[in-house]
């Protein structure tokens, strides 16, 4: 057949994790991809009518797009999916390489477009691509949206690709380690703060009342102190302290963990005890200067 089989396909993104289907018109479906822990967005689009611009062949009616104006580890992730969706369905793909970004569309609708074909059906320009091939189309539409943001003079808040990467792995296993350590423990995510006199972004964790957790490598934790007053009712304190600082006074009540994100720690519930009065002195900046940024806002660069 030249085309998917678009009951089958149906079924295949319905068993895969993290998929959503939703009907776009009759016989037309969009299979959204959400990863809730690393916060991953992208979709395949299936269209049961021909709308494809190229003659060359017959289209398999599946649309492939993902942001280019985020991090990295969004491409890696949703890559791995694409090739994986190539292989299972035997396809082979003519990608949209030039694909065009508009700056001033306020939707923000900067995505990466790749039309999927039947295998074996079409002449030299449908092949099968690598992952790096893939990962570096889409690098390319990245650091072409970063130019043309650039020369429109807008804001962009941006990390290092080592930093976004960190952050993708450890969020890719944080389940894993609240399941290992159990509701004794918090496993924090890692989210991104910024500095407003700056415009430096920082991987901060939030950490409340010195409970049992993990302290994931960053650069800021976000403490929350909460004392009993006299007369009944709590005075909640929230401010940000320097990883370093934090490390210096409360190192001796912290344990290596062994995870694959490396420099993670952990107070483990038989040293809270121990820790506590020395959390309860520790002294952080007020949140005055500080705003939180999403892991989606931003883009990573080299």
């Amino acid at each position: 057949m030249d085309r998917i089989d678009g009951k089958k396909l149906k079924r295949y993104f319905n068993a895969l994790p993290n998929f959503r289907t939703v009907e776009n018109g009759e016989s037309n479906y969009i299979y959204n991809y959400y990863n809730s822990d690393t916060k991953v967005k992208f979709s395949f689009q299936y269209y049961d009518e021909l709308k494809s611009q190229n003659n060359i062949g017959r289209f398999t009616g599946l649309v492939f797009e993902v942001r280019c104006d985020k991090p990295h580890f969004y491409a890696i992730e949703a890559v791995a999916y694409v090739e994986r969706a190539c292989r299972e369905l035997k396809m082979t793909i003519v990608p949209d390489e030039y694909s065009s970004v508009d700056v001033t569309d306020s939707s923000m609708d900067y995505e990466l477009s790749h039309e999927y074909r039947v295998k074996e059906k079409f002449n030299n320009e449908s092949r099968h691509y690598s992952f790096d091939e893939l990962y570096e189309i889409w690098s390319r539409n990245s650091k072409k949206f970063m130019e043309l943001s650039e020369d429109n003079g807008q804001e962009i808040n941006t990390i290092s690709q080592e930093v976004s990467y960190d952050i993708w792995k450890y969020h890719r296993e944080k389940n894993v380690i609240a399941d290992t350590l159990g509701d004794d423990y918090v496993v924090p995510n890692l989210f991104l703060m910024k500095r407003k006199d700056k415009g430096i972004l920082y991987r901060t964790v939030t950490w409340k009342d010195c409970r049992a957790q993990i302290i994931p490598n960053c650069d800021y934790i976000l403490i929350v102190q909460t004392r009993k007053k006299m007369f009944g009712g709590e005075d909640k304190k929230v401010s940000m302290i320097k990883y370093g600082q934090l490390i210096k006074h409360m190192n001796r009540f912290l344990e290596e963990y062994n995870c694959k994100s490396e420099k993670t720690k952990i107070l483990t519930t038989e040293m809270v005890e121990y820790g506590i009065y020395t959390f309860d002195l520790l002294k952080g900046e007020d949140l005055s200067n500080w705003k939180r940024v999403g892991i989606e806002d931003v883009i990573s660069v080299k």
